[in-house]
């Protein structure tokens, strides 16, 4: 395959790309690409599995897309120094999840 066939392939398939920057200092942009259009969920725990946040995205056409997090909870506080996941969530129409990916971050203050 040509190297635009194996790009297309990439962003037309479900895939969670490490966040930049990171280590990150307010904010770091979260890219993914998708399959298909598909509701989409982000949700970040701390290191003992702890959900510090929810971005409930919405419907997300197919192909590469983008979120960017703040460093903050669920109440918009900022959180702590330390090593974050990240999981990238699609749901089904009845909003049950479909499939997930995680990765790690890291939140230096």
């Amino acid at each position: 395959t040509s190297g635009l066939d194996a790009q297309n392939t990439v962003m037309n398939s479900f895939q969670l790309f490490p966040n930049y920057p990171n280590p990150f200092n307010p904010e770091t942009i979260i890219r993914f690409s998708l399959e298909s259009t598909s509701d989409v969920r982000i949700r970040i725990f701390n290191i003992i599995g702890q959900e510090v946040r929810n971005m409930e995205i919405g419907k997300m056409e197919a192909g590469l897309q983008s979120a960017t997090w703040n460093g903050t909870d669920a109440r918009g506080f900022r959180v702590s120094s330390g090593i974050y996941l990240y999981q990238l969530e699609v749901l089904n129409a009845d909003g049950r999840l479909q499939r997930s990916k995680t990765r790690k971050m890291l939140l230096v203050q």
